[in-house]
């Protein structure tokens, strides 16, 4: 089983999604919980009257190769029929070897062979992909930045981005799970990773409400005005008098003037 997680491009937004396909799970957990309430009671015990699930979260560790180890990674499709952005346009890569010798050359005896020059094949090697490192690390960056750079307004503003998670089997999809946000993520690098790149991210499921604001009728509008409170009175406030001119009554202690 392998995963993916796919961020939706909005639309008519600028700020544009991806699609990723790790290589290879080497840990995948998902786990739910949930507390209930405890009223002590007179016999010593707890009473519970109340049952809060949280929200279920997912973790895994996932690996994007450098090398070509998936043999079907060109064959990942999503629901859309859409490639992954870190897919290889080619199934794997293929040695050619070109003998640049004559075949004649094998049917001669060993006593005149020797003397001839040594068979040097030519080995051709289809080109290796992309690394796709780099642009892995700034997705599950743009992910837990939790901002956006509007550039209609000129301004910064706060925005949670929500992923689709996928189970794979082979190139099919098993299962998916909506409204993901990722809320922690660990970048292994150790002697042994090279290339590749080594993570642990984890997930928490969330639910979104949606505010929707309703103009209100006549009646009630009318209903709530005769209930609000009145304008308070401020009372009548005394005119100030303009300020007066207390220099010339002011003495004068200054211990240096004669």
């Amino acid at each position: 089983m392998s995963l993916g997680i796919r961020l939706p491009t909005e639309e008519g937004s600028d700020d544009y999604g991806f699609w990723i396909y790790f290589d290879a799970v080497t840990q995948y957990n998902r786990s739910l919980k949930g507390q209930v309430t405890k009223n002590p009671t007179a016999r010593g015990r707890n009473s519970t009257d109340n049952f809060t699930p949280e929200n279920p979260s997912f973790s895994f560790t996932g690996i994007i190769s450098f090398a070509d180890i998936s043999t079907i990674q060109h064959l990942i499709k999503d629901e859309d029929g859409s490639s992954p952005n870190n897919t290889r346009s080619f199934e794997v890569n293929a040695a050619i070897i070109q003998n640049s010798s004559s075949r004649l050359i094998n049917l001669l005896p060993d006593s005149i062979s020797q003397f001839l020059p040594a068979n040097k094949p030519t080995v051709i090697v289809d080109p290796v992909g992309s690394n796709m490192k780099t642009f892995v690390e700034s997705c599950l960056v743009k992910l837990m930045s939790g901002s956006y750079y509007n550039q209609a307004t000129g301004k910064t503003q706060t925005k949670i981005r929500p992923v689709i998670l996928c189970e794979f089997e082979g190139t099919q999809i098993t299962k998916r799970y909506e409204d993901l946000c990722l809320i922690s993520v660990d970048i292994k690098e150790t002697v042994d990773s090279g290339n590749s790149l080594f993570c642990d991210l984890q997930f928490e499921q969330v639910n979104f409400v949606t505010l929707k604001t309703t103009a209100l009728s006549a009646d009630v509008v009318k209903a709530l005005k005769s209930k609000a409170a009145p304008k308070a009175k401020k009372g009548n406030v005394p005119k100030v008098d303009e300020q007066k001119d207390l220099s010339d009554d002011l003495e004068d202690i200054n211990p240096t003037r004669n």
